[in-house]
């Protein structure tokens, strides 16, 4: 497949004046604009409805995939019965499974566990993120970027680098001559790499190499990353995070540690 750029249909050149004009329209309009949980119950035309839903499906997507499908609500059983199921979790919510400080935060706005808003609103749209797509021969593909959220694949990045960073100042310290420190990548680094799933799913190795790659943080670097980009994951990714986490604490005062005492840095 060959890349094909698509000229830039629509563009406006607007002069210094008109885009300012334009900018403080668009704030004043902005201002106005509010969060609020009670809706006219007037019915709303299907043509504003789909007018909404083509603006949303405008929104840049990755790959372009527009992973996205989107449901307009009217029957009035249909939107109670999506009301009762929010309001159960929403219960659940309130409860304590958010703890009182957010529900502090929550007081002075008046909000509960009651979504009356759900069935009083003449429509609602319902947006489904869409795993995969289907093609013309109905043969299925991957969608990506969908509910993974890049944060994920940012964090875990940031993570692994930290570990990484840590490691190369001890490793800095320690050696004495390049050699020594090229021994620390060819022996320790690479094979640790190697065995981080980078590559294949570690799930394919045979004992006790399966074990040894559990027990890899450079691993759990590779399988958040990897999540974060394509939504497939070889361990969860809880017991991934809190590895890295407890890696770098560790190293991090190793580091401390090493450069208070000034080992090998101090004559």
């Amino acid at each position: 497949m060959t890349y094909r750029p698509i000229p830039l249909p629509d563009r406006s050149l607007l002069t210094a004046q008109e885009a300012e004009e334009v900018s403080a329209t668009y704030l004043a309009q902005m201002r106005r604009r509010h969060s609020v949980r009670h809706f006219d119950t007037a019915p709303i035309s299907d043509v504003l409805l789909s007018n909404a839903i083509s603006v949303a499906a405008s929104a840049p997507s990755g790959a372009n995939q527009q992973p996205w499908h989107f449901v307009i609500v009217k029957n009035p059983a249909m939107k109670m019965k999506i009301r009762l199921a929010a309001e159960a979790e929403e219960q659940k919510f309130y409860a304590g499974m958010a703890g009182d400080a957010w529900i502090s935060a929550l007081e002075p706005i008046g909000t509960h566990s009651v979504k009356a808003h759900l069935s009083e609103a003449p429509a609602l749209i319902v947006v489904f993120a869409q795993r995969y797509g289907l093609t013309e021969d109905g043969a299925r593909f991957k969608h990506y970027y969908v509910t993974e959220s890049v944060g994920i694949a940012i964090g875990f990045l940031i993570l692994g680098a930290f570990a990484l960073s840590f490691a190369g100042i001890l490793a800095g310290i320690w050696a004495n001559k390049f050699d020594e420190l090229a021994a620390i990548t060819n022996f320790v680094i690479q094979p640790l790499t190697f065995l981080s799933g980078t590559f294949y799913s570690v799930d394919r190795l045979p004992a006790p190499f399966d074990i040894i790659a559990s027990l890899n943080p450079v691993f759990y670097a590779i399988d958040g990353f990897r999540y974060g980009m394509i939504g497939v994951a070889d361990r969860p990714l809880v017991t991934g995070f809190y590895c890295l986490v407890v890696v770098n604490v560790v190293l991090a005062i190793l580091c401390y540690k090493a450069l208070r005492s000034g080992y090998r840095l101090k004559s």
